[in-house]
């Protein structure tokens, strides 16, 4: 889709079309740095949230196992 509108775009006015086109190869440039610096941030902030989840599963998982040690004293009374 990209190439057909070049070309369109050729065909209508091919020096603007050359002033549109000729800032892409430095903007592409520029941006890809960034991208793979988010890339590598939002890798590491789910791996944080990740050991959150875990962390976290593992509390609940030992409240409940701490409310069955804690009634198993009533459990034998009755």
């Amino acid at each position: 889709m990209f190439i057909i509108s070049v070309i369109v775009m050729f065909i209508i006015s091919w020096d603007l079309t050359l002033v549109m086109v000729a800032p892409l190869p430095i903007l592409v440039l520029l941006i890809l740095p960034c991208g793979n610096k988010v890339r590598t941030i939002s890798k590491e902030r789910q791996d944080k949230i990740s050991d959150a989840n875990s962390w976290s599963e593992e509390c609940f998982s030992n409240i409940r196992t701490l409310k069955s040690f804690g009634n198993e004293y009533y459990s034998h009374v009755i």
